[in-house]
């Protein structure tokens, strides 16, 4: 028992009760095709640096349950990757990327409209997407494609991205 609980304590956060990135890596199929997308907050560092890492931690929580609470509706697992970034990893992607890119869209929609209470205040986390198309193959650079396409929305002011043309976007980023 005392071992059990030490690998749970090793692959999930302790406050989200989410798997780590090691849980997700080990999950991703190499031989199928599947969607990865990290989720940042991007006014995390901004909140943190204003009110304190007692608000970081609500924040962490508040976006966690958000994104498990959805994970049914869209077909997807989440994963922490850092406070202030997670994975959704969609075991089964059937989808064509418009319509991936419209459920995200609706997705990140849903999150922006989510106010956070703390302390009496109303504080709404600001998202941004990255998302990456793993094809056969492509286990190993799932999600620095999706951070790549995190780091091109934001330099392009966009806030879903997706990872499309290995060497094109690599050069981009």
């Amino acid at each position: 028992i005392f071992f059990d609980k030490m690998v749970e304590k090793i692959i999930y956060d302790e406050s989200t009760s989410l798997p780590n990135a090691k849980v997700l890596y080990n999950t991703i199929k190499d031989n199928k095709e599947s969607v990865i997308v990290i989720v940042k907050i991007e006014n995390f560092d901004e909140l943190a640096s204003v009110f304190g890492y007692e608000l970081s931690d609500t924040a962490t929580i508040f976006a966690a349950e958000n994104l498990k609470s959805s994970e049914n509706s869209y077909g997807y697992k989440t994963c922490l990757l850092k406070p202030d970034e997670f994975a959704l990893y969609f075991l089964d992607n059937n989808l064509e990327e418009e319509e991936m890119m419209k459920n995200m869209e609706t997705l990140l929609r849903e999150l922006h409209q989510g106010k956070m209470v703390w302390r009496n205040m109303d504080i709404r986390l600001s998202y941004r997407m990255g998302i990456s198309v793993i094809g056969e193959g492509e286990k190993k650079t799932a999600l620095s494609n999706a951070d790549i396409a995190l780091k091109i929305g934001r330099r392009n002011g966009n806030n879903i991205s997706i990872f499309k043309s290995h060497t094109a976007e690599k050069k981009k980023a």
